[in-house]
């Protein structure tokens, strides 16, 4: 598309340490207190899945549909939606990140056998004020009890399995593609149902159920079973809709003024048997990715998806990442206020460790910010988060942008890096003039689709039509 495609992998670098430097932002536990777990687990569970010919994989400029930028927002298998999964008390879980979800960002938070998603929620809330001197009223920053492990002591291989007895919540912390396994010891008594989720993406819910000693557990081979056959169905779910919207293509009415208001989506669900949206597996693409414009008309880019939000920013660029036209900027705390954080872990070029007063932190930024107009192809301008469900005030799922002059536009969603299109302007408006023998000459922008100039005609033309949409003509 005629834009560069960069990979800073945003958040996922300081995720895959975070268990590295969790005692600076988590509370400090000591080594006895982490159980005396099983060398190996009793059994793995997979955390999203495999993207099909993904784009961060294809050369420069491809766009969906033809690589595709997916995200499984479920556990595989989940125990809720499949088969219930059976361990025995004393079992150690593993739970594996995918290596091929490239925007994915979860966590496997074990609930109270009676907690609900609400109150982990709310015990958890994913954004919360940043107090740091220096801040502007009403900052936000991405919460480090969700984004780091309770107890970094614990859970990076089977000898050293978080232990869980039903006590309390504990939370694998944020995860990354290609993280390395997380384990828990489950200890708690036969009859326990065991609720996990990630916090990052509250649909995404799985279940273990303890049974007796006497009873069967789950083996390995059952779940991979199951796991196969979910991904599959959701594979095809997301194939379905990215099918139907890609040939639907881009809505569109015209103005009185004559310019074009063009309707397009940013982001989808899954498309079930039955039509019905399955928020399991997110489209994480504009579509159509790239659309052809002229010069006046407007985009409006509308959300469904159901568990992930978007931005619409421009344009797609490295000038974007840390600014604040980025969803999620990479900071340091300081006495009079953040700076960029350009170093690397353990501090990340901080004066103090994360999650201190001169440390690490991640700032949201939810709102629009600059014009609704993108003049140029270096017009910074964001939507701020669209979505199709409530981030803690009115729900928000479209936006809309102009484009006044003929240029090649590039644009992203900031939440997740590999998604992003591109809008071209064509030139001035064009015209087409037309000869009584049919003959078409097509002037400025306007395109030449054929003539019957070379037809013996039975009368002469006298008129002419373009088709609706300004490309063809009749």
């Amino acid at each position: 598309m005629g834009t560069r495609q960069f990979r800073r992998g945003r958040l996922f670098a300081v995720f895959a340490c975070l268990s590295l430097i969790g005692p600076f932002i988590a509370v400090q536990v000591v080594a006895s207190q982490v159980a005396a777990a099983a060398a190996t687990a009793s059994i793995s569970i997979g955390i999203d899945n495999t993207t099909p010919s993904p784009c961060v994989s294809a050369p420069v400029g491809t766009l969906p549909p033809v690589c595709h930028n997916w995200t499984y927002d479920d556990y595989f298998p989940n125990g809720v939606t499949t088969p219930t999964i059976t361990v025995h008390s004393g079992d150690v879980v593993a739970f594996n990140m995918s290596t091929r979800s490239p925007d994915a960002l979860h966590t496997v938070t074990l609930l109270q056998p009676t907690e609900t998603v609400t109150e982990a929620l709310a015990a958890y809330p994913l954004a919360v004020p940043d107090t740091n001197p220096g801040e502007p009223a009403g900052q936000l920053e991405l919460n480090p009890a969700v984004l780091s492990p309770t107890n970094p002591a614990c859970g990076s291989s089977a000898a050293t399995a978080c232990p869980y007895d039903g006590s309390a919540h504990i939370n694998s912390g944020a995860l990354s593609p290609g993280a390395p396994p997380v384990y828990f010891q489950i200890n708690a008594p036969a009859g326990t149902k065991v609720p996990f989720m990630c916090l990052i993406h509250p649909g995404m819910v799985g279940q273990l159920t303890v049974v007796t000693s006497t009873a069967t557990a789950s083996t390995q081979a059952d779940l991979d079973t199951q796991a196969t056959a979910l991904y599959q169905t959701e594979t095809a779910e997301a194939f379905a809709q990215e099918s139907a919207l890609t040939t639907a293509g881009a809505g569109h009415t015209t103005n009185p003024n004559g310019t074009t208001a063009w309707s397009v989506w940013a982001g989808a669900n899954g498309l079930a048997a039955g039509g019905a949206p399955d928020p399991h597996v997110q489209l994480l693409e504009m579509l159509p990715s790239a659309l052809t414009i002229k010069p006046g008309d407007t985009v409006t880019w509308t959300s469904t998806s159901l568990l992930e939000p978007h931005t619409i920013t421009f344009p797609h660029s490295e000038a974007t990442i840390g600014s604040a036209y980025d969803f999620a900027p990479q900071l340091c705390a300081g006495p009079t206020g953040p700076t960029p954080a350009a170093g690397p872990p353990p501090f990340f070029g901080c004066a103090g460790p994360p999650g201190s007063p001169t440390g690490f932190e991640v700032h949201l930024n939810p709102g629009p910010l600059g014009p609704t107009s993108i003049t140029t192809p270096g017009t910074q301008a964001t939507s701020g988060v669209i979505a199709s469900f409530s981030l803690g005030g009115p729900v928000v799922s479209q936006t809309s942008f102009t484009f006044p002059t003929s240029n090649a536009i590039s644009y992203q969603c900031t939440v997740h890096d590999h998604m992003y299109g591109a809008i071209y302007v064509a030139g001035a408006p064009g015209y087409r003039e037309l000869a009584a023998d049919g003959g078409v000459f097509a002037q400025g922008s306007s395109s030449f689709e054929g003539s019957t100039g070379s037809l013996k005609l039975n009368k002469p033309i006298v008129g002419g039509a373009s088709t609706p949409d300004g490309k063809g003509y009749w």
